[in-house]
């Protein structure tokens, strides 16, 4: 091979490997407005016929995809399709005040089949590990989305999983604003995550005497810090356990502790406590 055609080869391959950085590295979501046209319009349908739908819609635009570490991962389309199922059946349950729609035998198996096409999984029935993940999930979604005006009649003790039953008392814990639920929690650290809210929005320093000893003397450090409710202080926080993502946890706890969602657009983050959207106007009622 004659020393001209190597260098071309060697010329070719590194342009290949160039472009195949530039694309690795560039955000794949191409359809991030229609996406967040369609996921507005999930979030207000009125039937599980819309939820379909839209979940379709959504799906035909392809995976979403996050950036971590600069690769970007995406989850795959079975997966995302019962995600958002998931959440537009709950909202729906939340809005009818029907959390028995998320018991639905019927549509979760649905679901799950689907979920295993669109995951090219080999099997048309839908496995009862897969009809129970749905369930439990939109009774946790539909607690985390519920309103004074929901009915809940969950029992925790049913989720399989310890990690399910501890996130489910937390949830039901806020949803009626009851921190005696708490202490249902197995796992220590969450359950003093779950009491350490009430602290803050009870302005009850002995309620930051659960967990470990450095989270207590973190909660009642940081419910001094709400005391003096200067909320300018949050453009300079230092960071702590409970306002480690900075200026917008330091937003969240000065919500929750004020009970003030004015204070929310500061916010943009999942919050210390449990990770369910809406998460500050949800705490700070």
């Amino acid at each position: 091979m004659s020393k001209k055609r190597i260098i071309s080869i060697t010329s070719i391959i590194i342009l290949i490997l160039v472009v195949s950085l530039i694309i690795k590295n560039k955000n794949p979501d191409t359809h991030k407005q229609e996406r967040e046209r369609l996921l507005a319009e999930l979030n207000e349908a009125d039937t599980i016929e819309e939820c379909k739908s839209i979940s379709e819609q959504i799906v035909k635009l392809g995976p979403e995809c996050s950036k971590s570490f600069n690769t970007w991962s995406c989850m795959d389309l079975g997966q995302f399709y019962r995600h958002y199922m998931i959440s537009c059946i709950s909202s729906i349950a939340v809005r009818q005040d029907n959390q028995d729609l998320c018991s639905n035998k019927e549509i979760n198996e649905e679901i799950c089949v689907r979920w295993a096409e669109l995951a090219e999984f080999d099997f048309d029935e839908p496995s009862p590990e897969c009809v129970n993940f749905v369930e439990e999930e939109c009774l946790l979604a539909f607690i985390s989305k519920s309103n004074e005006n929901t009915t809940i009649n969950i029992d925790c003790n049913s989720f399989e999983e310890e990690h399910k039953r501890d996130e489910c008392f937390g949830l039901l814990a806020t949803a009626n604003l009851d921190p005696e639920i708490c202490l249902n929690i197995s796992n220590d650290v969450f359950q003093g995550r779950c009491m350490h809210y009430f602290a803050f929005r009870n302005n009850d320093e002995a309620l930051c005497n659960y967990g470990d000893d450095w989270e207590i003397r973190e909660c009642k450090e940081t419910l001094d810090i709400l005391r003096n409710e200067d909320v300018s202080i949050c453009e300079n926080i230092d960071l702590s356990y409970y306002l480690s993502s900075g200026k917008e946890g330091c937003y969240l706890a000065f919500a929750i502790f004020k009970r003030d969602s004015t204070i929310c657009p500061d916010y943009r983050g999942t919050g210390p406590f449990i990770h369910k959207e809406n998460v500050c106007e949800r705490y700070a009622r």
